[in-house]
């Protein structure tokens, strides 16, 4: 538990390094002569969300939220308020499954002794496929309104570019700042006997210092260190105190047969149901804990910490994946978790209206798909 409480503390600071340069408005540009269409914008904004939640985690959502608005002026009508919202919390949502920078994701993996390797490989596909499924989803069913965005796109897009060469350099840059971010943690988990939940944090400071040294700016890494430690931390007591409650709640039901009660409930709803099994049930633990206001995190660590104490017959990534699952879920439709919150605090729609009312379509459909991949996994096992 310690542990995590180092990770939601420290991690955070790799953000400083996107908040350095124009990293999102670059990549923005970069993308823009292939924006042609509201389908290739959504597309676009679904990737440029996810490779930016790499850096800024949850923060994410507003960030993207406000440079996408700033970019297109038609940002306070309905149908560009669809497509924003719903791309940027559907990313968001899917990269639960293979980003090694998320608390979440890390914390799954290695408490649970998972394959690296095979979590990644199978949730980065089972990403790239939800990202599919939402660019589907939004292309035929919304076909009336492309049609006027489309008419837009080309006019908003093209307004305020700086040089080429700019462009070019700053967006290698962050290639370079991606690959060796995600690339240390994977390196150093395979090369040095440490837990991941150790090497993330570890990652984090050294990465974000070596930034700022190559930058030749350390005055600005002390800046914000200042910042972090007397504004920043005392802000996070909260969230420290819900971490320390679902610890407490592990520790107590550890101490119990709650564990053996969860298997014995399983068995039953095997022996009645032949295809409903624990990888199907998991999900729905975290999507009901979304639904009573527990964060994301705060869920996969509580659930996780009960998940420790049962001997499952599943492979280990396979339960990731489908912890992941229930993470999504719980993200794209319940209205009290902090994604949708934060979404509401920049859109000024209802927290209902953001999360379940325009995603529970999707979440149908890429909750059947990802059960029958996981599920084939298993039988394939």
């Amino acid at each position: 538990m310690s542990n995590i409480i180092v990770i939601i503390l420290v991690v955070p600071m790799i953000s400083w390094v996107f908040e350095h340069e124009n990293y999102i408005k670059s990549i923005i540009i970069y993308f823009s002569r292939f924006l042609k269409t509201s389908t290739r914008l959504y597309l676009g904004i679904m990737t440029i969300t996810q490779l930016i939640s790499c850096f800024l985690l949850i923060a994410s959502i507003p960030v993207t939220y406000h440079f996408i608005s700033d970019f297109l002026n038609s940002k306070y009508k309905e149908a560009w308020e669809y497509l924003k919202s719903t791309a940027i919390l559907r990313a968001f949502g899917l990269i639960t499954f293979w980003s090694i920078s998320l608390p979440s994701f890390a914390y799954g993996v290695e408490v649970l002794h998972a394959d690296l390797s095979l979590t990644l490989l199978n949730g980065f596909l089972l990403s790239f496929c939800g990202i599919l499924i939402s660019v589907f989803i939004f292309h035929f069913i919304n076909n009336k309104d492309n049609i006027h965005l489309n008419n837009e796109i080309t006019i908003n897009l093209t307004n305020d570019l700086p040089s080429n060469s700019i462009v070019k350099k700053t967006i290698n840059e962050f290639i370079v700042l991606l690959i060796s971010l995600l690339g240390s943690i994977v390196i150093f988990y395979f090369l040095l006997p440490l837990s991941l939940l150790i090497i993330l944090p570890l990652v984090a400071i050294i990465w974000t210092i070596t930034f700022f040294l190559v930058k030749k700016d350390i005055r600005a890494f002390i800046s914000k260190l200042s910042f972090f430690m007397k504004k920043e931390i005392p802000l996070k007591a909260k969230e420290v105190v819900v971490f320390f409650t679902a610890g407490f709640v592990v520790a107590s039901l550890n101490h119990t047969d709650f564990d053996e009660a969860i298997v014995e409930v399983m068995y039953q709803f095997s022996e009645k149901v032949s295809w409903m099994n624990f990888l199907f049930i998991i999900p729905f633990t975290l999507a009901f804990l979304g639904f009573i206001g527990m964060p994301p995190v705060a869920s996969m660590v509580l659930v996780v910490g009960v998940l420790q104490g049962i001997t499952l017959p599943y492979p280990a990534h396979l339960v990731v994946l489908s912890l992941a699952t229930g993470s999504l879920l719980s993200i794209l439709n319940s209205p009290f978790t902090t994604p949708g919150l934060l979404l509401s605090s920049v859109n000024g729609l209802s927290s209902f209206k953001n999360t379940f009312k325009r995603n529970w379509l999707f979440t149908l459909i890429f909750f059947t798909f990802a059960q029958l991949y996981i599920q084939f996994l298993w039988m394939t096992f």
